[in-house]
């Protein structure tokens, strides 16, 4: 299932010895994804690793290349808006299309 990747709620899920699959990401990355180029926002995300020590979990960092060339992604189309939203809700809103302009993958 899905979780909020905050502090509290990771370290109460640690403790009983969950394994947790994090999206470093999270929101930000979507909206910085241009076709043909990987990308990866860190962006001083690295409380998940001190969180992973004080508990004992294993760290396991994994990568898919070329994920972005599934789909077309339209990084300018609406920009500002969609950073706008992405600040005040948390949510992002990647315009992404597939095969003949559907959501299936190219």
């Amino acid at each position: 299932g899905w979780i909020d990747a905050g502090r509290k709620t990771l370290d109460k899920h640690l403790s009983k010895g969950a394994s947790i699959g994090i999206v470093i990401g999270g929101e930000a990355e979507p909206l910085a994804t241009e076709n043909g180029k990987d990308k990866v926002v860190l962006g001083g995300r690295k409380g998940f690793i001190r969180l992973a020590m004080r508990h004992g979990a294993h760290i396991v960092p994994t990568y898919t290349f070329h994920l972005n060339d599934t789909f077309s992604f339209h990084y300018h189309f609406l920009k500002g808006p969609r950073l706008a939203l992405q600040r005040m809700t948390q949510v992002c809103i990647p315009i992404t299309f597939g095969r003949w302009g559907t959501p299936l993958p190219k």
